[in-house]
């Protein structure tokens, strides 16, 4: 190659391979971050539903690593996202507590 050759590019891929999940905006309240279930790609095509300490199984539990019982296909993953996002309990709080406080913090904040 010389000087004034200038390389094609190689091609580019784009992919999403993660989708949150949750029931507290994230303009609403400045820890709505911590009320996210994220489903993320794994391998062969296989999906799992994070808190970002556990992976969900499909009993609604959390294991500490993404064992076989955590790897879903993606309509799986995200419907066992769906139906764990209302069930969160964070610091003791239930996700229609952390929405009335959501609610008054974003009032106080207008």
């Amino acid at each position: 190659m010389t000087g004034a050759e200038v390389p094609e590019p190689p091609e580019v891929f784009v992919s999403a391979s993660r989708f949150t999940v949750t029931c507290i905006p994230a303009d609403s309240a400045p820890d709505a971050h911590v009320w996210a279930l994220h489903v993320e790609q794994k391998r062969d095509g296989k999906w799992v539903v994070t808190d970002g300490f556990g992976y969900l199984n499909g009993d609604l539990t959390f294991e500490d690593r993404p064992y076989l019982q955590c790897l879903f296909d993606l309509d799986a993953a995200l419907a066992l996202a769906k139906e764990a996002a209302p069930l969160m309990i964070i610091n003791g709080r239930t996700v229609p507590q952390a929405l009335a406080l959501a609610a008054k913090w974003k009032e106080d904040h207008a």
